[in-house]
Order: structure tokens, then C-alpha cells, then sequence
């Protein structure tokens, strides 16, 4: 005869209140650790493509400027220390404007896209280039466009809906965007004053005057924009740009909100002319 075992009974036992309200407030707080991280790491992805992107385009803007600027009225006609040529004095006057009081400037510049002088008889002197052996001018100017321009090569830049254009002679009603994000560009011209070609003085355009021949440098200044919100709040910071009165975005009042949220950094450089300085 088998010995029996006693008979228990066993009952199924749950979590109680306080372990469940102990649960669900450890939950929240791993919830909310983990969205923190999130909006953390998506705000700093944000600030960092802004500021990069904005870095890039005002690295390539300058590039784009200081190409065409430096080659200004180039070549002289008689070599080192020799006049400027009528035709290709550097810069047009007329197009090369200060857009006063909150306003952009614009530049036009003109030259020579060989960097050879060779006198052609019966060619008008502004316009001497490089020739082939049979006196016919090599066809190879580009201007901003990328398009065949011949030898003389005039680029305007100017700022339009937030853009840097660029109008060529190879394409004159084609303006191309050069990039975006662009709120403003001031330009001022670096005149020598006492014939040791450096500049002594910077002015606007329509401050220079008769004094054109003896532009030696051009400073150039944009204020770009990162063209999508960066800060959580919107921009204080007064921005100035050469001889521009200061910007403060926030003041704006018929900037939407979502362009004061935008960072800013204003972008300076000095651009020597080759054609007035040796350099």
C-alpha cells in the first residue's frame, strides 16, 4: 500500500498595486530618457548639417568671387606697370553699384581670358589677346555660365530672392544661380591713394569716383542663412557686413518665424587684383 502525500492547496499570485505604480513610473522614466536622447541627437544632427552646409556654400561663394575679382582688367596692355586697357578697365561702373541702406551690392567685372598680350593690327587695343599663328582669336573664354564667351569675359554677380547670381556674356538671359541662403553681399574697393600698390582706403562704388584706376583690391562680404531652422528660438545676434547697417533677424517683423529660427554667419574676404599689384 502506497504512502500518500497530504493534499495542498496553491493559489496564482499577481503583482500588487505598488509593484505595478513602481513598474509603470520606471517605464516612463527609461521612456523619457530615451526621447531626451533622441530630441538630443536629432537637434545636434540639425545645428551640425546647418553649420556645415552654410560653411560650403559661403567656401564655394568666395571661391567663385575671388576668381573672376582678381583677374579684373587683366592683362595690361603694356605689361607690368603699364596702363589699363578702356575696354577691360576691371569693372564696370555702371553694373558695379552700392545698394545702399539695406540693400545688396552688385559687381560687374570685366577681362581678358588669355594671359598673354600679342598686338594685332587692325584689333582695337582694349581687346589684344592671344592669337593663333593666323591672327584669329582663340575661342576658349568661359564665362560663368560655362559658356564660350571669346576673349573678353564679363560676369555680373548680384543677390535675387536669396540667391548669388551670375550673369555672362556667353549667356545673357540665362542668370545662373550661383548658390542659396544668400541675405546679403556688400562689396567695397580698395583704392591707393599713393602709387605703392596697396590699398589705403576702402569705399563703396558710388564713393570711388574718378579714383577706378587705382582699385588695387576688392573686399567682399555675405551674410548667409543655414536655409532651415537650427535654433530653438529665434536669432538675437546682430549681424554687420562691411559698411551695411547691423541685421538682427528677430527684428525683422516680416521674417516668418521659421527663418528667425535659421543660424547666420557673415563670410569676409580681401581680393588682391593680379592685373594692379603683381600678386
Amino acid at each position: 500500500m502506497s504512502a500518500r502525500l497530504p493534499f495542498r492547496w496553491t493559489t496564482n499570485k499577481g503583482f500588487t498595486l505598488i509593484e505595478l505604480m513602481i513598474a509603470l513610473v520606471l517605464g516612463l522614466v527609461v521612456v523619457l530618457v530615451v526621447g531626451q536622447i533622441y530630441v538630443s541627437g536629432r537637434q545636434s544632427y540639425r545645428t551640425q548639417t546647418g553649420f556645415g552646409g552654410m560653411q560650403e556654400n559661403g567656401r564655394f561663394a568666395l571661391f567663385f568671387l575671388q576668381r573672376d575679382i582678381r583677374m579684373a582688367g587683366f592683362p595690361r596692355e603694356q605689361g607690368p606697370g603699364g596702363a589699363l586697357s578702356g575696354v577691360l578697365a576691371g569693372f564696370n561702373t555702371v553694373q558695379t553699384t552700392d545698394g545702399g541702406t539695406g540693400g545688396s551690392d552688385q559687381i560687374e567685372v570685366q577681362y581678358n581670358s588669355f594671359g598673354t598680350v600679342v598686338n594685332v593690327d587692325g584689333v582695337p587695343a582694349g581687346l589684344q589677346a592671344q592669337v593663333t599663328e593666323n591672327n584669329t582669336f582663340a575661342n576658349s573664354g568661359r564665362d560663368c555660365l560655362g559658356a564660350a564667351a571669346g576673349a573678353t569675359v564679363i560676369n555680373r554677380y548680384w543677390v535675387a530672392n536669396g540667391n548669388l547670381m551670375c550673369l555672362g556674356n556667353g549667356d545673357l538671359t540665362n542668370p545662373q544661380p550661383i548658390i542659396s541662403g544668400v541675405e546679403s553681399m556688400q562689396i567695397l574697393y580698395g583704392v591707393d591713394t599713393d602709387e605703392d600698390l596697396v590699398p589705403n582706403v576702402y569705399r563703396r562704388a558710388d564713393q570711388v569716383g574718378g579714383g577706378w584706376p587705382n582699385v588695387v583690391a576688392v573686399r567682399v562680404g555675405l551674410l548667409l542663412n543655414s536655409q532651415e531652422p537650427v535654433y530653438e528660438s529665434p536669432d538675437t545676434t546682430w549681424y554687420a557686413v562691411l559698411d551695411a547697417a547691423p541685421l538682427q533677424a528677430s527684428d525683422i517683423t516680416t521674417t516668418p518665424l521659421d527663418e528667425r529660427l535659421f543660424a547666420r554667419r557673415v563670410f569676409v574676404t580681401t581680393i588682391m587684383i593680379r592685373n594692379r599689384t603683381n600678386i
